[in-house]
């Protein structure tokens, strides 16, 4: 359906990427949103916080583990997308390369692949348990 309403190239990715990982980071944020008890938005609201000061200053802090947590969820989902969709109707790219690779009858080359993907995705996890650390400083002493 995204390529009849997109067409072919990096549009109908990027959009199929965007709705499969909304789901994880959405959840992430709303939990965390959740996370808020009463008495901190009480608290904030005792001292005269506005809304939106409220929003940044009490639920965004409180709100930033779980999202961060819905990132890291979000990016081995990230990848596997953009394997299968390149494998589907690309002519360039690293599920295009395991397709070629395969009605080649090259099986290193297809387990080539596979460990390029497993560096990007150990990257790409490492770069949000960074990203983690620094934005969420107050829990550095919790180790993943």
């Amino acid at each position: 359906m995204l390529i009849l309403l997109f067409g072919l190239g990096a549009a109908p990715k990027i959009v199929l990427v965007s709705l499969e990982c909304l789901y994880p980071m959405a959840l992430g944020a709303y939990v965390g949103a959740r996370s808020v008890t009463k008495t901190q938005l009480w608290l904030a609201r005792n001292v005269g916080a506005s809304w939106s000061r409220t929003l940044r200053d009490v639920i965004v802090p409180a709100a930033l583990p779980s999202m961060l947590t819905g990132l890291r969820a979000a990016a081995p989902v990230m990848l596997i997308v953009i394997v299968v969709t390149e494998m589907i109707g690309e002519n360039r790219g690293l599920g295009y390369m395991i397709m070629l690779a395969r009605a080649n009858f090259e099986p290193d080359g297809v387990l080539a692949v596979v460990a390029v993907l497993a560096v990007l995705g150990f990257a790409f996890d490492r770069a949000v348990v960074l990203l983690s650390s620094v934005l969420v400083f107050w829990e550095r002493d919790v180790r993943v």
